[in-house]
């Protein structure tokens, strides 16, 4: 049996693979990301790379909440990885 744990990461994960879709064919020379927030199992946030690959996902998902100091779990996704994953 999986742990819920488990569950719950392959969500979030996969809502940021979705959300990295966002960016794709705009985001040169950086690849298209993806970035959730989460706390207490919840998506509080939500961010992807933006035009020209500035700003980065991990900085829009942060400056949209404005705060680190939260303990929160920060879930990235690369478009790298999503494709390498597509191909196999």
């Amino acid at each position: 049996m999986e742990r819920t744990s488990s569950i719950r990461d392959r969500y979030f994960m996969r809502n940021a693979l979705n959300i990295s879709l966002r960016g794709i064919g705009n985001t040169w020379p950086n690849p298209s990301v993806g970035a959730v927030l989460v706390k207490n199992n919840q998506i509080i946030n939500r961010g992807w790379t933006q035009p020209g690959g500035v700003p980065h996902a991990e900085t829009m998902v942060l400056k949209k909440k404005n705060t680190l100091a939260q303990l929160c779990i920060q879930l990235l996704s690369l478009a790298r990885i999503m494709e390498k994953h597509r191909h196999v």
